[in-house]
């Protein structure tokens, strides 16, 4: 959920008025924004959790959950497209969005929404375009299957990545997934008021503080929903002896260690998309434009 703020607050900062669906106990998390915008343009549109019967009562977000459970929290969240259909229809005409902008992972079937109402769909993956790649590439894709050709048959896609960092791969998605060539990279996403309260107990500053040097920001809120520990026992697996660790780390901290050099320069080209001309800040204004054509 944490990207989908941060994104939020860039088309906010571009004077778009958003309205973001929420349930009850995911809406403290818009408290950031709240201090931000006005209420003039920032909307929030609270629905209650759709009831399932492999969810506890009282659990809405998935980092109350084990990973097992994800095809569980998808079907209770497609729970939410009638109730949003019965509110958009109690609107004024003029009071309708001009675009519809969900989660591919969460919210596959927004299409059916923006129909219904001849409005745009645009979906929004918190990922890289090789994690997009890897990701509809495989020939046994399950679930997955599903939520690339809801993301296919949509207005557009947006990408948190930024182009300088893997220019060839997002040119690929594009031309592979993609029916058009709406795809617009607007990473490294900047964190709203990040703090460790941002994201509850999965979020501490020392990820913050890991993820930022070694990624430049772009696959930031893909650990989303593990906790410390699973993260820490799936890494240690290949943890090396203490001698041969402390040799890797000093080599690492060494300013002409090349993988170090390398991620440097990645994560200065990714400051300077987000930058005022760079190429993601670019693309956000193009999305804000796109939305309100």
């Amino acid at each position: 959920m944490l990207p989908h703020i941060d994104l939020t607050h860039q088309l906010l900062l571009r004077r778009a008025t958003v309205t973001i669906l929420v349930t009850p106990k995911s809406s403290p998390y818009l408290d950031p924004l709240r201090s931000l915008h006005s209420r003039e343009h920032f909307k929030t549109l609270i629905l209650p959790f759709p009831s399932h019967p492999s969810i506890p009562s009282g659990v809405e977000t998935l980092q109350q959950l084990p990973l097992q459970a994800l095809p569980h929290m998808l079907e209770a969240l497609s729970g939410l497209h009638d109730p949003l259909v019965d509110f958009q229809n109690h609107q004024q005409p003029s009071d309708l969005p001009d675009v519809i902008l969900g989660s591919s992972f969460l919210s596959p079937w927004i299409n059916k929404v923006a129909d219904a109402f001849s409005l745009k769909s645009i979906y929004f993956l918190p990922i890289n375009a090789h994690a997009i790649s890897t990701m509809w590439g495989q020939e046994d894709r399950g679930f997955f299957d599903e939520l690339e050709t809801a993301t296919t048959a949509s207005y557009g896609l947006v990408v948190n990545t930024f182009h300088e960092l893997e220019p060839e791969l997002v040119e690929s998605v594009t031309a592979r997934f993609m029916t058009h060539h709406r795809v617009w990279t607007v990473g490294p996403l900047l964190a709203v008021k990040a703090g460790v309260d941002r994201g509850g107990s999965s979020s501490s500053r020392q990820r913050k503080s890991w993820l930022d040097p070694t990624h430049g920001g772009a696959n930031g809120g893909s650990c989303g929903g593990l906790g410390d520990k699973r993260c820490a026992f799936h890494m240690g697996h290949s943890v090396p002896d203490s001698g041969k660790l402390a040799r890797v780390l000093a080599d690492s901290v060494k300013d002409d260690f090349p993988e170090r050099v390398r991620l440097m320069k990645l994560r200065e080209k990714g400051m300077e998309a987000i930058q005022e001309g760079g190429s993601s800040y670019n693309n956000l204004d193009e999305l804000v434009a796109e939305m309100c054509v």
